[in-house]
């Protein structure tokens, strides 16, 4: 029988239908606090899909006292984007304040109506991967073997890792007491998340979280059995889960347990416990329970689809019951693959999948034909605008809302915008939007561009872009680890930084020197200021 896929999936098997536990708000676990620091943290992270043209994406345009990077440079590093002069302190990358960048929509993708964000938000550029990965769900977070390339990982003995937001779920620095959910996982078209994760057993085999599509399953888990405040502290399904325990513990102990049978008996405990700890540890929680939403049956493959309107409704359900868990402190932590969004490029909105080849309309074949076809250009654009718009976008608005001494829930998080690749196939200068300050851990306000505009690489694959060395994408994730709380005792795994440290040469990525004097465990200089 196989493992279950993470707690939530336990708590529906015969065990958990026994013990019946309903969520009490006046059990969540207590936030620590002391210092201003101990206020709670939480990380979003979203994906988009496929490839974008350079100047699509970033700025490329000429605000007051700006030229582009054709008149700065020319050559071979002429691609039609903004260049930026100034040098950042303490680094060798350029920035601008985004504020230099209000009067018009950023950049094709990223629109004026995130103007309000500027400065709770930093837009990076010059992120590349080590290795030529291509396409892939689990490189954005750290899990970089989970790509089209696994299989020169696996040949160098390079397996997989667990993802920086599920490092985050089972790390006791971030969650000082067990939460009612560890992370929310989401998509939209496919189950396939941006999530992978060893459950917190070191060593533990990796397995991908499945995603959330329908959003009265999320309501259902988080709030269905949503009880006020109020509610006795000792509830009295507790001794029925301390006797669970006792039985699993025996169980471990057991001469004929295999190995196999035991790891699957330590992650039932590790579950147990969380249930355990959120039973005891008790304080009544200022959350609002959202109504209950309408059931949309949300297909599986991606072609069942209702309606544009109902895409759209369920969308922003997801959203928004993730965004009241959080500000409820039922978790800390929600992943958000785009497998499927939406486009208006041809005048109407109309969905679209992402390697879906039975499917009219796909996000990856508009990718591969946009340098030929405009509308197919078009296309990739909207998808991702829309991506922006609806998803990130909606997220910021919900959580820029005041959380205590004038700090919003926005300010005490991080929301991380990505793309599975840069342009075409590659993977070097990687899409990036980062909002909120991680409870003042993360500089804000800027367009920050690790780009080394004086390497001597520099690769115009034209009208995708230009490819030129920046940083190594490691250091975002280190960056958040370590503005989550983190320290690298916490997530370091043999080797310094997180993700894997071994550069290969791929068709999409660049040899060793390219990088040699970036270290892999320092955070982004400038962006991380503890």
């Amino acid at each position: 029988m196989p493992l279950v896929h993470g707690r939530r999936v336990f708590l529906r098997s015969a065990g958990g239908l026994a013990l019946g536990l309903p969520f009490l708000p006046s059990l969540l676990p207590r936030q620590a606090k002391g210092a201003p620091g101990d206020q709670a943290k939480r990380f979003i992270a979203i994906q988009s899909q496929s490839g974008q043209m350079v100047a699509d994406f970033w700025p490329a345009w000429t605000p007051a006292g700006y030229q582009l990077r054709d008149t700065m440079y020319g050559g071979p590093r002429a691609d039609g984007t903004t260049a930026l002069s100034e040098t950042m302190p303490g680094s060798t990358a350029k920035w601008a304040p985004l504020s230099d960048f209000v009067g018009q929509d950023l950049s094709r993708v990223i629109s004026a109506d995130l103007q309000p964000y500027y400065d709770k938000m930093l837009l990076l550029r010059g992120l590349d991967y080590l290795q030529g990965t291509s396409h892939g769900t689990g490189q954005l977070l750290g899990n970089y073997a989970n790509c089209a390339s696994a299989g020169e990982f696996e040949s160098r003995g390079l397996g997989p890792m667990p993802t920086i937001d599920q490092v985050l779920a089972y790390s006791d620095r971030f969650y000082t007491s067990t939460p009612h959910a560890r992370s929310i996982v989401l998509a939209t078209g496919s189950p396939s998340s941006i999530s992978d994760t060893n459950y917190g057993i070191a060593g533990g085999a990796i397995e991908n979280i499945p995603a959330y599509l329908e959003p009265h399953d999320l309501w259902q888990d988080l709030f269905g059995d949503f009880m006020e405040p109020g509610m006795p502290t000792e509830h009295p399904n507790r001794r029925l889960v301390n006797a669970v325990y006792e039985d699993y513990s025996r169980l471990k102990q057991h001469s004929r347990l295999s190995a196999t049978d035991r790891d699957a008996v330590e992650r039932h405990m590790t579950f147990l416990a969380d249930i355990e700890n959120e039973l005891a540890n008790g304080l009544s929680a200022a959350c609002v329970k959202p109504p209950e939403p309408p059931i949309y049956g949300v297909g599986y493959p991606w072609q069942e689809v209702s309606s544009i309107a109902d895409f759209e409704a369920w969308v922003s359900l997801l959203v928004d019951i993730s965004v009241a868990a959080i500000r409820c402190d039922i978790t800390r932590v929600v992943t958000f693959n785009a497998n499927m969004a939406i486009t208006d490029a041809s005048g109407a909105k109309v969905n679209s999948y992402h390697s879906s080849d039975d499917v009219a309309g796909d996000w990856h074949d508009y990718a591969h034909d946009a340098v030929d076809e405009a509308g197919d250009h078009d296309h990739i654009v909207a998808l991702n605008r829309w991506v922006v718009d609806a998803v990130f976008k909606r997220f910021l608005e919900q959580l820029d809302v005041e959380e205590a001494d004038g700090a919003t829930f926005l300010d005490n998080s991080l929301v991380y915008w990505g793309s599975e690749l840069a342009m075409d196939h590659y993977v070097n200068g990687m899409p990036a939007i980062l909002a909120g300050g991680a409870g003042g851990s993360i500089a804000t306000g800027h367009y920050v561009d690790f780009t080394q505009m004086t390497s001597d690489y520099a690769n115009p694959i034209l009208p995708w872009g230009v490819l030129i060395p920046g940083v190594q994408h490691n250091r975002l994730l280190v960056t958040i680890l370590q503005a989550m709380g983190l320290t690298p005792e916490d997530y370091e795994q043999g080797t310094p930084g997180y993700g894997h440290a071994v550069e290969f040469s791929g068709p999409y990525n660049w040899p060793a020197d390219a990088y040699a004097n970036s270290p892999l465990d320092a955070p982004l200089p400038g962006v991380f200021v503890g």
